[in-house]
């Protein structure tokens, strides 16, 4: 998900995998409940930058 404030000259980037608002969609799609016995979930994300020259 990325936001900016209208009064910001940054975002925000918010990495997901699942559905923008999924807790509140039908069938809470791509949530899965764990218990408390369950194993953290690990992820791993790679951003790469670069300025865009004219």
């Amino acid at each position: 998900m990325l936001y900016q404030l209208p009064s910001q000259n940054f975002v925000a980037l918010e990495p997901q995998s699942h559905p923008v608002s999924a807790c509140t969609l039908p069938g809470t799609p791509g949530l899965q409940l764990l218990d408390a016995s369950s194993s953290p979930l690990k992820a791993e994300l790679k951003l790469t930058f670069s300025e865009n020259q004219a």
